[in-house]
């Protein structure tokens, strides 16, 4: 019978030296998707490329059971590290970027040319589900794999972003046109707000306005200094990446797809 622990991160010592923090994730939650996530590791992205092959040895023994096809981890600099690991026979494909900016430097930006045309105003949070949810679904009806990437806020995370005041609408000409959000979250050697939510609505995109409106919530998100806004974005994102570049924000790092010799990927 299975062991639950199983399930459990786990630390692996490498038989080479070194360490490494993983855990069994499976992609969308769907189980013919298995994966390891390597959540820490000792090994720099131009570590050997030994190093490397023995750590996936070892995940590999270590998660026989699960049969992962891929693993996933984090670099600061992810076009050397794709270089690299490919260089020694694996493949590499980005998962995520890692976009972030000093609030107190993205304040000082030049503001989009639609900075006066949107306004923001809180919104309930049942609300903004219900837009976010057309949204998505909107998205999703156009491109299915969007699910795997871009997923709307719960009613219950919606509750927790209007309390904390970091939940609203976006308005244009008085209209509400989308939604956008920030929660408080310092991760990835950060400290600062994460961008939770932001969406127009299908008649106004293509038209600069979530830029407008992210600059609109520099201004009002209760930032210290030394704050960052940071965010993931899916490669295939083009809009939202086009639209954290263009206010100043900056790709800082990425999740990596990594499929070693041998495996079977999916």
């Amino acid at each position: 019978m299975p062991d639950a622990l199983d399930w459990a991160n786990r630390l692996l010592t490498l038989p080479c030296g070194g360490w490494a923090v993983t855990g069994i994730r499976f992609r969308g939650r769907d189980l013919t998707k298995p994966f390891v996530e390597i959540a820490a590791h000792d090994a720099g992205d131009a570590s050997p490329g030994d190093h490397w092959h023995a750590m996936a040895d070892e995940i590999a023994r270590a998660y026989a059971p699960f049969a992962p096809g891929r693993l996933q981890v984090f670099t600061s600099s992810p076009d050397s590290a794709r270089v690299s690991l490919e260089a020694f026979g694996s493949q590499t494909e980005v998962d995520t970027y890692l976009v972030a900016g000093l609030i107190r430097e993205l304040r000082e930006r030049p503001r989009s040319t639609r900075f006066d045309d949107v306004t923001l105003a809180p919104i309930s949070a049942s609300g903004a589900s219900r837009l976010a949810e057309r949204v998505h679904d909107d998205l999703a009806e156009q491109n299915p794999e969007t699910r795997l990437w871009s997923t709307p806020q719960t009613p219950e995370e919606f509750d927790e972003h209007a309390a904390a005041g970091t939940l609203f609408g976006i308005h244009l000409a008085g209209r509400l046109v989308g939604i956008i959000a920030a929660f408080r979250w310092n991760a990835h050697g950060m400290t600062g707000f994460t961008v939770a939510e932001n969406v127009i609505d299908a008649p106004h995109r293509g038209q600069k306005l979530a830029p407008a409106a992210m600059q609109h919530l520099f201004e009002i998100l209760p930032a210290a200094d030394g704050d960052v806004l940071w965010g993931t974005i899916h490669p295939d994102n083009t809009p939202s990446l086009r639209n954290a570049l263009r206010v100043g924000r900056e790709i800082v790092g990425a999740h990596l797809w990594l499929t070693p010799a041998g495996w079977p990927g999916w």
